[in-house]
């Protein structure tokens, strides 16, 4: 037996049998809007069940049962995602120096970003990285623009893993860890290597979207170049 809230359209449907299928459709999403029905799904109900001639059959009560969750767990999904948004990350972030680095006379940096043969990322992804990465010079008045004395920054990611959202989202940490690693370069106009570092973030919480994930990344790089 459908829960009552399931019942209050069916008996909308039988007192209102000579109203159109869409006016009564509409009708009932309105009376009923915090049950949020699919219009056009609704209305192929309405008229199956009228055409039926029996309102009370499982069949049609079952599917109006199915039609309320369907939306609700819609509405949910997508409120949960808001939520994970809003939140934010917990991930962890670490920066491993091999050669310190700090731009005292804050030089511009050329950037090149690179990936490992074995790397499979989107090109998506590449761009999305690159962007932040010199959005976040330019902020500080350090990206390259065709002056005479700057640094060389090579990014090359070395391991790149992102879940998933919809994954991340239902079963979390057993998908396994959003990961990406790098190694950061930066060399003067001799060609000498003046810093380097190993920057990884790694994320294994059930919230959050991947773009989160590749913007966490992005500030720990645009960090360590601007100390």
């Amino acid at each position: 037996m459908p829960p009552a809230f399931c019942r209050i359209p069916l008996r909308y449907i039988q007192q209102n049998a000579g109203v159109p299928h869409q006016s009564l459709s509409q009708k009932i999403a309105s009376e009923f809007s915090d049950i949020h029905f699919n219009g056009a799904q609704l209305r192929r109900y309405i008229q199956e069940a009228t055409l039926s001639g029996n309102l009370d059959m499982p069949i049609y009560e079952n599917k109006l049962v199915n039609l309320i969750l369907e939306s609700q767990m819609k509405r949910l999904v997508l409120s949960l995602i808001s939520i994970m948004v809003f939140i934010g990350l917990s991930g962890c972030a670490t920066n491993t120096v091999v050669v310190p680095y700090k731009n005292d006379i804050k030089k511009s940096l050329k950037i090149s970003l690179l990936k490992d043969s074995n790397v499979t990322i989107s090109k998506q992804v590449l761009t999305s990285i690159n962007e932040q990465v010199k959005n976040g010079l330019i902020k500080r008045n350090l990206l390259y623009s065709n002056e005479t004395d700057f640094n060389n920054v090579e990014i090359r990611l070395t391991s790149y893993r992102m879940r998933p959202d919809a994954a991340r989202l239902t079963v979390g940490i057993l998908a396994g860890c959003d990961n990406i690693k790098s190694d950061i370069i930066i060399k003067n106009n001799e060609n000498i290597i003046i810093g380097q570092s190993k920057i990884e973030f790694k994320e294994c919480a059930a919230w959050g979207v991947s773009s989160q994930v590749i913007t966490a990344y992005s500030k720990e790089v645009i960090k360590y170049l601007t100390q």
